[in-house]
């Protein structure tokens, strides 16, 4: 199941976004940027470095906005208050 940086963050907690910025090369003001929209226009570079140093988590095609995580955030974070 793809997911999106925000619930990947969310899954991976603290220090999740130092630890994908080292991997993927990608500053994490820039990640940062990208969590919170302001970042619509990624490119494949970027995207595919995140999508293989997420192991396919996070989908290049959902970065750049080409097709749609398999479910939302609401439904996720819906699904993770139910568990605990």
């Amino acid at each position: 199941m793809s997911k999106t940086l925000k619930q990947f963050f969310h899954e991976n907690g603290p220090g999740s976004m130092s630890r994908l910025s080292r991997d993927a090369s990608v500053s994490t003001s820039y990640l940062c940027d990208m969590v919170k929209g302001r970042k619509e226009n990624v490119s494949r570079a970027i995207a595919l470095r995140i999508q293989e140093a997420t192991k396919g988590k996070v989908k290049a095609a959902v970065l750049m906005g080409l097709s749609e995580p398999k479910v939302s955030d609401e439904e996720y974070f819906a699904a993770l208050d139910e568990a605990a």
